[in-house]
């Protein structure tokens, strides 16, 4: 009898655990679609995540990739004569659970630009957990033989370093500039260099910044804070804000009181250089 109650209780016990779940890969080209609650979405709530997409679409690139040049410099690839509008898919765990844009524009064969990034790093995380690539550091021409990594330059470069972009430059950099686009301006944000280049830095951060926001049609060109050398480039001097959260009472306490000291300086300072712009009065 007590052999049959113990076996009783292994039944009971086996019974009440869960089956194994298999995970579902879609086939290609058949993607599946679920409603958004079965796969723990708030319907409402991603409705209007995707409302927000619909209507806020970028403005760059422009439809007509008209602005690539201006904003790249020389195109390296041919480049579509249009893209699609604002679309896109919402997955989860492998079923669609939303999707919108015109007919058909999710299927488009749009550039990606740095969407790339992401699809490459996983293609290439694969291609390493199946030795297809054997080793990230060695040279990329023990794999490939297409002639491309035959040059003294190529030759040497590892999948590492086409893994972190570094593989294209030849020569030694010296100097670079970073500009953002925004609806209405062009902000400069950084510039740096290993040797001083007499006039660089204001051909590269102003002169043709200004150049690129009039190709653009931006209203201004925000050169970013401080600088009385700018007024002689063309820039008045105009105030800033920045919003910053200190947690330490004390480093706040301290920061509040110079600041309160400071806007009092800059609004001098703003008075002073303002009068010593290069722009012709009346």
């Amino acid at each position: 009898m007590r052999r049959v109650t113990i076996g009783l209780a292994l039944c009971v016990v086996f019974a009440a655990l869960p089956a194994a779940q298999i995970p579902y890969y879609p086939p290609a080209g058949q993607w599946a679609h679920k409603p958004p609650a079965e796969l723990g979405f708030d319907p409402a709530r991603l409705n209007e995540a995707v409302e927000f997409m619909k209507l806020h679409e970028t403005r760059s690139p422009a439809r007509d990739f008209s602005d690539q040049e201006v904003v790249n410099g020389k195109l390296l690839a041919s480049i579509p004569t249009e893209r699609s509008g604002s679309n896109g898919l919402v997955i989860r765990r492998g079923y669609i659970v939303a999707e919108f844009g015109a007919p058909g524009d999710t299927m488009r064969p749009d550039p990606t630009y740095s969407v790339a990034k992401s699809m490459l790093s996983t293609i290439a995380g694969i291609a390493l957990d199946r030795k297809l690539i054997p080793d990230i550091d060695q040279p990329v021409a023990n794999v490939v033989k297409d002639g491309g990594y035959d040059s003294p330059q190529n030759k040497l470069v590892t999948w590492r370093h086409h893994l972190q972009q570094e593989s294209e430059w030849e020569g030694e950099m010296w100097g670079k500039n970073a500009n953002f686009i925004g609806a209405e301006a062009l902000y400069g944000r950084y510039w740096g260099a290993l040797i001083d280049k007499p006039f660089l830095h204001f051909e590269l951060c102003y002169y043709q910044a200004i150049d690129a926001a009039i190709a653009l049609g931006l209203g201004r060109v925000e050169a970013g804070a401080q600088g009385g050398h700018k007024l002689a480039r063309g820039y008045e001097p105009v105030r800033t804000w920045s919003a910053h959260w200190i947690a330490d009472p004390g480093f706040r306490e301290a920061v509040a009181d110079f600041l309160e000291r400071e806007r009092e300086g800059v609004a001098q300072e703003s008075l002073f250089l303002g009068t010593r712009t290069p722009f012709r009065k009346g």
